[in-house]
Formats: structure tokens, sequence, C-alpha cells
């Protein structure tokens, strides 16, 4: 990455005589009356694991809630709402187009400008200074941090300039379309810009990221027990308004079951992050008269068919890939492995994304409809034998395999349902759980013979996996993300032409051009997206499901109120 410009240390020196000087309060005896004191607050949350850290980038991916942890205690420039929708949080607005804050160079380089709201303060009574989001660029874009190295976007930054008290602009050496998302977890440069040019080894172990966190958001760390809980207290100086309610300590969980105890004995009040099965949120809301449960879609339940290569061959022909969802009941599905609360993945857009309205009519769909699925088979010259299973004109039975990971229990149960339909048809299917020794193995996992039901994530920014670049070869160790290996040089431009436009109509049409591909050509199969439950005592209000795309059900916390 190239060097990050500051304007230089007069713009320091301004920023931290800023820091000492606080707008006057006024006490009661200038208003009137004293107020009555009002009563105290507290909130008891679970998460279902023991975080390491609260910086969310250092937990491990199955520290499950650590990133509402953060959320907590940290904001940054934007921030996703409960509808996936990207707002300004500690900027003043969101870069775009429209508004002349994100510019396209002739070039081929852009800009984003970025201003910082007034009094916006760490939790150490220090103001946000554009120099904080410098140095967060340098560090997260810095190839020696093994963990916090963020290579998009940062790496794809040349230059951060600090232009004022309030703003920078981001200098990007070629476009990118999520350049609007950068600065969601800003770094303090005046707590470790030292110990960053002291050892860089040891920078991403320092107290800081844990038990010392500093963070912008509505809560500040109180108090860490390790194994047990952390205690957060209402941030009186948040730049939103100080939250209404004045604490909140989030428990920590190893066992699901004890959590739901822990709910139906009053011990806590809402859940964080993920955590609860549907089996349990279904047990909660026929039992827990004090409480609700919300449930929203998340990660889309899919088969991936196998292009290169595939046994049969066949499962590398559209016409098959067609039939073969055409004959799975996808909405009955959904009412037994979800019940009925989720809804049939069509396409990498649900009805609740704010481009669905946009995007609809690229969809091409596939109804259940198993006579469909056996006249596409038959087409492609199987024909039924006595006992019912297709076969070709060499008398070869038709039969597939399919896998699935078991390291999440739907995945295993919507396995055998889809075995269980293609079987309905006449197509013979084996069934196959991945061994857990083999479920870290690219190699196994990128050769897979027919189909792979996986749970992956299913929004917009989703697309550039079936990039050919992505493929999973040999020569790169079976590392890319391009499950299926899907190859099309004309969805590899359209996946290019979308990663460099920025106007959200022009971007939104190339987006309709790849749905319309990869559903016409059943790159996946997707069956349906699965829930997220989260549980809510009655007297919680202002709450809301976690949504998919990076936010927390903790992503307007200052907005919580109890009685």
């Amino acid at each position: 990455m190239g060097p990050l410009r500051t304007a230089g240390a007069w713009v320091a020196a301004a920023v931290v005589l800023g820091a000492c000087t606080a707008p006057p309060s006024r006490d009661a005896s200038e208003t009137g009356a004293p107020e009555a004191p009002r009563a105290f607050k507290r909130i008891h949350a679970a998460i279902l694991s023991d975080p390491p850290y609260i910086y969310n980038a250092l937990s491990p991916a199955n520290a499950a809630g650590s990133d509402a942890i953060e959320d907590l205690v940290h904001d940054g420039l934007t921030v996703l709402d409960n509808r996936g929708e990207r707002r300004p949080r500690l900027a003043e607005a969101i870069p775009s187009i429209e508004n002349g804050l994100w510019k396209v160079l002739d070039d081929g380089r852009m800009e984003t400008t970025w201003r910082i709201r007034r009094d916006v303060r760490w939790h150490d009574g220090a103001p946000l200074a554009p120099e904080d989001l410098a140095f967060t660029a340098q560090v997260l874009g810095d190839r020696e941090m093994a963990v916090l190295y963020a290579a998009t976007p940062y790496s794809l930054i040349e230059a951060v300039e600090v232009v004022d008290l309030a703003t920078v602009v981001v200098r990007w050496k070629r476009p990118y379309i999520e350049a609007d998302t950068l600065f969601e977890s800003p770094l303090p440069r005046h707590v470790l810009v030292r110990a960053y040019g002291e050892n860089k080894a040891t920078f991403e172990q320092l107290p800081y990221f844990g038990d010392e966190f500093v963070g912008l958001g509505p809560y500040r760390l109180r108090e860490w027990t390790r194994g047990s809980s952390v205690v957060l207290a209402a941030n009186d100086h948040y730049v939103l308004g100080r939250p209404r309610v004045d604490e909140v300590v989030v428990k920590f969980f190893l066992d699901a079951n004890t959590l739901v105890a822990s709910l139906l004995a009053d011990a806590v009040q809402v859940t964080l992050g993920r955590g609860l099965s549907l089996e349990q949120a279904i047990t909660l809301r026929e039992q827990w008269s004090a409480g609700r449960v919300e449930n929203a879609p998340a990660n889309e339940i899919r088969v991936w068919p196998q292009l290169i290569n595939p046994s049969p061959s066949v499962a590398s022909s559209v016409p098959f890939r067609r039939a073969m969802l055409h004959a799975i009941d996808r909405q009955q599905m959904v009412d037994a492995l979800e019940a009925g609360l989720s809804t049939v993945a069509h396409a990498w857009v649900q009805p609740s994304d704010p481009e669905y309205a946009d995007l609809q009519r690229a969809i091409v769909r596939y109804e259940f409809d198993p006579r469909r699925a056996m006249q596409l088979i038959e087409g492609l010259g199987y024909a039924r034998g006595t006992d019912g299973l297709y076969g070709d004109a060499q008398g070869q039975r038709l039969s597939v395999e399919i896998r699935a990971n078991e390291t999440n229990a739907i995945l295993p149960r919507a396995m055998l349902s889809v075995a269980d339909y293609w079987q309905r048809i006449g197509v013979g299917v084996e069934p196959v759980i991945i061994p857990r020794q083999q479920a870290q193995d690219r190699r196994y996992r990128a050769t897979f013979p027919a189909f792979e039901l996986v749970r992956g994530a299913s929004d917009l920014s989703a697309f550039g996996i079936l990039h050919s670049s992505q493929t999973r070869r040999p020569d790169n160790s079976y590392s890319g993300s391009n499950s299926p290996g899907y190859m099309s040089p004309e969805f590899d431009a359209l996946v290019e032409q979308w990663q460099t436009t920025i106007p959200r109509r022009d971007r939104l049409q190339v987006i309709g051009q790849m749905i319309r591909r990869i559903t016409d050509e059943v790159v996946v199969l997707g069956l349906f997206y699965d829930i997220e439950p989260t549980a809510i005592a009655k007297p919680v209000q202002g709450m809301t499901a976690r949504a998919r795309g990076g936010t927390t059900q903790a992503w307007n916390a200052h907005e919580w109120d109890v009685p």
C-alpha cells in the first residue's frame, strides 16, 4: 500500500487543543427545580461463546456474539441497520456520487471524502481525529499484521490525506464499490501509535484489544470477568446521546441449553449474535411467556454443482441441473426444517433486501415440478427402468453423490431431504456426511463428484466468488472461493464491470445481468435461507433481530430501553 499522508503537525496540535475544550454543562440551578432521581436501568444479555477480545477482527470465527459486544462499545463511520441499509453514524454523510463525496477520476482511480461529526469522542475523552482514520488505514493495510491485515479494501488505498480537523480524503488505486464501508472499526492513534512503531510483532496481543479497550460506542467497558461476563456502562458523551439503559451485562455461555434455561429463569433478557437453534427458538416461543423470539433470515442453504470433470458428467449439463432444482419442494423444506419461518432462496437477493424490487425481474425461478424435472432428464437420453430409476442407453444407472458438512445441524438434514426428492423422480443418490478430519481438507472439498450442500453468504457482494480467477485448482492449493468451478468469460466481464461501477442505478443493472445468468444456468441450486433467532424479553424495547450482511442486534443499542 502507498504511503499514508497527513496534513502536518498543526492539525494534531489543534486536535489535542480541541480535546481540552468541552462545552459548558448546565446544572439544575440554571434550569429550575432539580429532576427526580431516575431508576437505574440494566439489561442482562447472553452470547454463546467466551470471546478472547473486544476488537472482533481478532476473535476466532466461532466466537459467536463477540461482534455484538464490539458494536456495543465501538462505532464506525457508518452502520448497517436491521434492514441491511447503510446509515451514517460517526460520519456526517456516506460518500456517494450524488453528494459529491465519491469521485471517479479520469485515470481510473477514485476518491472518497469523509467528514467526522462534531463532538465525537473516544471513551477516554480524546476527540476522534482524522489522524485516527489515517492510522487505521495504515495498520489494517499492513501485511505484517497477521490477523488484522485487511487485503480488501485497505490494500487498494493509495493514500489517506488529512484535509482539516474533521475531514479525510481517501485516494484509491482503482474503483472499489464498497468504499462506503470504510472505517467500520477505527483505531485510536493516541493510544496505539507508539506500540505499533515499537513492535509490530506483539501489536495484536496488546491489552487494548481486550481488557483495556477504548472505543467510540454507546457503552464503555467497565469490567471483564474472563469466562463469565463483561459489564458495560453507558457512555455519557456518546455522540448520538446518552443511551437510555445505564448498564448492559453480557454473560458468556458455552452451552445453548443452559442459555435457554437462563432465559426461562429470567436470568438474562436478550440474546446477541448467533446461538439459538431453530428448535430452541420454538421451545422458547411456546414456553417463554416473559419474552418473544424474533427470527431473521440469514445465510443461504444451497447446493453447489461440480462443474469441473463431474461424475457423472451429466452434472455439468444445464438442463440436468434445472431438472434437479425442479424436483425439490423447497417450500416444504422451509415448512419442515425452518418451521415455515424462512423463505425459498430463488437467488442471492432476499425479498427483505433493499435491492429486491429492482432485481426480482432478473431472477429465473424453478418452481416445484417433478413432471418437468423428469421431462428434462428424459430429454437428455435417460429412460426409467423397471425399478423406477433412470439409466442411459448403455444401461448405466443415473446416480449422483451429494455431500454435506456436519458442523451445522441443518446441513445433514437438508441433504437427506434433497436426496429424498431426487430419488422420488428416479435419480439414484448417495448422501455423504463429510468426515470431520476431512472438513478442512481443501482438495477433498474442492473435488466433490457431483453436489455439495453448504451454508453460505447470500448478500450481493458474494458474486465475486464465482469469478474464474477464484476457481479452486491444484496450482492455488484449492484455496479459491469458486466452489462449483464455474468459468465463464462473459460472467467474469460482468463481475469486473460490477466491481468498477459506482452509481447505484448502473450497478444494479449489472447485478441484474449476473443474477439472470447464474439463475438461468443454475450455477447454484438455492434452497432456503437459514434462520437466526433472537430472544428478547417483553420489557426490552427498541431491539430487533440480527440482520445479515455484517450488522448485529446491537446496531442501535443507544435506543434500547426498559421500564
